[in-house]
């Protein structure tokens, strides 16, 4: 998503973006793919509302990442990116219900990290925070 493209490290310290809006047919799109201090290829999936499907969706994309890594290998080639360890999801939006944060809280395969985000209003700006859910 264009807002966090150049500050992925927002979410988690080392995380930088590499693409965005990736079609993930018949999914829809990824927002952005990113990669964190670990090399690991990261899933952020972002809303402008609070929605159980979020969830859905971002697995959804780990599926289809999974099943077509030789392709996410090629798009990504001369990129540091360990392959040998499975993505994880970043899941970020306005809010969470309870029953989201508790399936993402047991889920280990993919690794889900949820984010929310508010705007904040700062002298002549807004600014947006974010807080780990």
């Amino acid at each position: 998503m264009g807002f966090l493209n150049g500050s992925a490290a927002v979410l988690e310290d080392g995380l930088h973006a590499i693409d965005e809006n990736i079609p993930c047919e018949p999914f829809g799109f990824i927002d952005l793919v990113a990669v964190d201090s670990r090399d690991q290829l990261c899933i952020v999936n972002v809303d402008v509302a609070q929605k159980d499907e979020s969830l859905l969706r971002g697995m959804a994309y780990f599926d289809w990442i999974i099943r077509n890594t030789p392709i996410v290998r090629r798009m990504y080639q001369g990129r540091v990116i360990n392959f040998s360890a499975r993505p994880r999801l970043f899941l970020v939006a306005p809010g969470f219900s309870p029953l989201l944060k508790c399936v993402a809280q047991r889920s280990t395969s993919p690794e889900v990290c949820c984010f929310a985000y508010r705007a904040v209003a700062m002298p002549g700006r807004v600014g947006i925070l974010f807080e780990r859910a």
